[in-house]
């Protein structure tokens, strides 16, 4: 219950945003185009990320014959029920290949661009998080290889989404985890991340295991003999820091007992839980297909009936299970900490001590520092909403954050009495600027405005014991309490 109304607490912020609805939660499924009845059960449950495929084939099945009809009942949905959207844009239509196949790319790469063009343009409100293709190395959803992937497909679209929406997210690259010759999921990722890592706000993987969750995480995070595992590959291709998400992962029943089935999800929630890594995972897959030949990975039968997995994955973000809690933010005062809800996957790391101890240290040692402690906490889920709409400020939020910590951790304690660095004035300018370009409550931007002001008014050299003791801070901290 407690969870169901923090999903409609953030549908009330992108209501009052005017944007998509991006849930900090997560906890994610893969739907394709599901029926609204059966989106209905993915709101039962409380899971609040969908990822759906914008087929390009449907979408644009003549050229310039563009019917969005399936995408936009989907889109509509969610927007009306607080669920988030990951969009996946792929598969070529005949028309554009010469009949070459889905898995060819376009033969004009303008089409593809136009249609991507096209597609972001429609929903640009509603969907804020965009994928590239789905397992482009396996040859049936993409058989050219990396190259032509990346020349002819990444990077026309990529470039697209940045023009079209600049504060898009971009997903990627969603391989397969395979070792087979052609496939290797890590000559693969290696390649697009040096090649075209720039363009990509979230990395994301697809894995399975037959035999658990445990395996899952042990290739996840120690990987096998000879053959790196993701986290290492990341970190070795200076990657450690980005966002993670595990945007497929699952168990057929037609292979495993529906039992087995759900103690490997739940073992899967459990350990990510206490790892608080992959930043999301999206399970595979909402519903069985109706065709008895295809594999049933769903946690709803083909007759819409929920196998004991549904009810393990609604029962869990509930909190029902012992040790877990509805709000995946640990500690109760990161609750309302715009650091803790940005950045997540960090929670365990140490980043976030010091800025607790700076939140303690303005409480009990500044004058007027409760104040600035209260404003954060009070508007922290609004700026976490907003960074998470919009690339641009996630970036630089996400570093404004990383440089306060480390200031704040140097060694000694000397934060209060050492010169603020340019890059994180440099940085906290950019925060302001682009945050001040979206709707906010008056009271928000009067703070946010005086914040920017006093930046621009204190020399470079200046060192935080200062700040609090400027005339300009005390007047202006008097003019905001009054």
């Amino acid at each position: 219950m407690r969870f169901s109304i923090a999903c409609w607490g953030w549908l009330w912020f992108a209501a009052a945003l005017g944007g998509a609805v991006v849930s900090p939660s997560p906890y994610g499924i893969n739907t394709h185009l599901a029926n609204n009845a059966d989106l209905a059960r993915v709101v039962e449950a409380a899971i609040p990320w969908i990822r759906i495929d914008i087929d390009w084939r449907s979408c644009e099945p003549r050229k310039g014959d563009f019917r969005f009809a399936d995408v936009d009942r989907v889109v509509d949905f969610a927007k009306n029920n607080g669920l988030s959207i990951l969009a996946v844009l792929a598969y070529t239509p005949d028309w554009a290949n010469a009949g070459k196949g889905p898995n060819h790319p376009a033969d004009h790469t303008p089409d593809w661009s136009r249609f991507v063009s096209v597609t972001v343009t429609r929903y640009q409100q509603q969907i804020k998080y965009w994928s590239i293709w789905n397992e482009p190395n396996v040859p049936d959803f993409f058989f050219p290889g990396k190259d032509v992937f990346v020349s002819q497909v990444w990077k026309p679209a990529a470039g697209v989404i940045r023009k079209q929406d600049p504060g898009a997210f971009i997903v990627g690259p969603d391989l397969a985890h395979l070792t087979t010759t052609d496939q290797e999921w890590f000559l693969w990722l290696k390649y697009i991340l040096v090649t075209v890592g720039e363009d990509i706000d979230i990395i994301s993987h697809h894995l399975y295991d037959s035999r658990g969750g445990q395996y899952v995480f042990e290739l996840l995070e120690s990987g096998e003999p000879l053959i790196p595992s993701v986290k290492d590959l990341l970190s070795e291709l200076g990657f450690a820091g980005h966002p993670f998400w595990l945007t497929e992962t699952g168990w057929n029943t037609l292979t495993f007992s529906e039992d087995m089935q759900a103690e490997n999800y739940l073992e899967t929630l459990q350990l990510r839980r206490s790892r608080n890594y992959p930043d999301k995972v999206f399970f595979y897959e909402l519903r069985d297909d109706a065709n008895p030949e295809v594999s049933s990975w769903g946690i709803l039968r083909s007759d819409g009936s929920a196998k004991r997995a549904f009810f393990v994955y609604k029962d869990f973000i509930a909190g029902e299970y012992a040790g877990n809690a509805p709000d995946p933010i640990p500690e109760r005062d990161a609750r309302d900490c715009y650091a803790e809800r940005l950045i997540p996957s960090t929670a365990q790391s140490g980043l976030f001590a010091p800025l607790r101890r700076l939140r303690r240290d303005l409480v009990h040692q500044v004058p007027g520092g409760g104040f600035w402690v209260e404003a954060y906490s009070r508007w922290s889920r609004y700026l976490t909403q907003v960074s998470l709409q919009d690339s641009r400020l996630f970036h630089s939020g996400s570093r404004l954050i990383a440089l306060t910590a480390s200031l704040v951790d140097r060694p000694g304690g000397s934060f209060w009495t050492s010169p603020l660095p340019p890059g994180l004035r440099r940085t906290a300018r950019e925060w302001l600027h682009l945050l001040l370009k979206k709707p906010m409550p008056f009271e928000l931007r009067r703070l946010l405005r005086t914040a920017e002001k006093l930046e621009s008014l204190f020399p470079e050299n200046i060192t935080p014991l200062k700040v609090i003791g400027h005339h300009r801070f005390r007047s202006a901290h008097q003019r905001l309490i009054h």
